[in-house]
């Protein structure tokens, strides 16, 4: 197992940053997400410690190597690209054996990793087929087998399941991260999807714009976002984030937060917040019923407040409810630079 760590990453093209200052480290063996939304700078980041990409600046090491002026193929890095990337032409087993067979591995070898690969990722019926063959989610164990097969200690992934469908794209966030644990690989896992990152990840590396957000734990992240773009991008619906007008009116019909600051923003997550006797007075606007739960929609002190209530509570369009949550709930931000503070 080999850990990985960046060290001051920069990246321009022409006039345009795209990476600012990138710093974070892997511990050898874990699952670490590269999260944010598209044109955030995670793939560029994936691809610069795969050597696929030069850095502008900064270093990238690997097992405590420098290897920033390494050539792609001397890393020992595997890589899962977005698209399945498979040979028409070829076999399953034959698309597996590819990167091997370039390298000269010795065909007993060969044999062996395949039979071993093959068996883990559930392909072995499947090893005469060609791709137009499989389905998705097969093309895409394919794709899986070729990177392990490799026998690296570091595996790096693009968006992997970005083509599946939901259903099966929740079937192989359990599949993959079953299988991190298992060879005890340290991967490196690019996305946009908060829940593929909260669900597989030990570490998620939130960014945006270019830079590193917030570097933690999925549940610190949840818990404890280090800003009002980090309160707003993990979680489903977002947290709910009220002005400095509405904290003001809230703060002043004695809500239960503590005394409202100037140049403070609120955040309060939908499932903190319940239909109550007394609390803020609110007037509901919207209502979406879910089964298990309902999204209540309302306003208060002209603002939108959304809140994820289970069940289906007795409640309707245009009526005056009260609204409140816990103390603890309540999350403090400066409204001038969207960092979170403490009250």
């Amino acid at each position: 197992m080999k850990a990985v760590k960046v060290n001051g990453l920069g990246k321009t093209w022409g006039d345009t940053q795209i990476l600012d200052q990138i710093t974070f480290s892997v511990e050898a063996g874990s699952f670490a997400a590269l999260l944010g939304p598209s044109g955030c700078g995670k793939s560029t980041t994936l691809r610069i410690i795969a050597g696929l990409d030069e850095a502008t600046s900064g270093t990238v090491e690997i097992a405590g190597e420098d290897v920033t002026a390494w050539p792609a193929a001397q890393r020992g890095v595997a890589m899962v690209f977005q698209s399945y990337a498979l040979f028409p032409h070829l076999s399953v087993r034959d698309n597996i054996l590819f990167g091997l067979k370039i390298r000269r591995v010795p065909r007993d070898s060969r044999n062996a990793r395949l039979t071993k690969t093959a068996e883990l990722l559930g392909l072995t019926p499947l090893l005469q087929r060609k791709p137009a063959q499989l389905s998705g989610g097969q093309q895409q164990r394919v794709a899986l087998a070729r990177a392990i097969i490799a026998e690296t200690s570091v595996c790096l992934m693009d968006e992997p399941l970005s083509n599946l469908d939901a259903q099966l794209r929740a079937e192989m966030r359990r599949e993959l991260r079953a299988l991190q644990q298992r060879l005890g690989m340290t991967v490196i896992y690019v996305t946009h999807d908060q829940v593929e990152a909260m669900t597989m990840a030990d570490q998620i590396i939130l960014m945006n714009a270019g830079r590193i957000e917030q570097t933690a734990k999925p549940a610190e992240i949840y818990e404890r976002p280090a800003s009002v773009f980090a309160a707003r991008f993990v979680g489903t619906p977002p947290m709910n984030v009220l002005s400095a007008d509405t904290v003001a009116a809230l703060c002043s019909d004695a809500v239960n937060a503590p005394r409202a600051r100037e140049g403070l923003v609120l955040g309060i997550r939908p499932e903190s917040i319940r239909l109550a006797e007394t609390g803020v007075p609110a007037e509901i606007t919207a209502i979406e019923y879910l089964g298990a739960e309902t999204m209540v929609e309302a306003t208060l002190a002209g603002a939108s407040i959304l809140a994820r209530i289970g069940g289906r509570p007795p409640c309707r369009v245009g009526e005056a409810v009260h609204l409140s949550w816990p103390a603890e709930a309540t999350h403090w931000f400066d409204m001038s630079t969207g960092r979170r503070i403490e009250c």
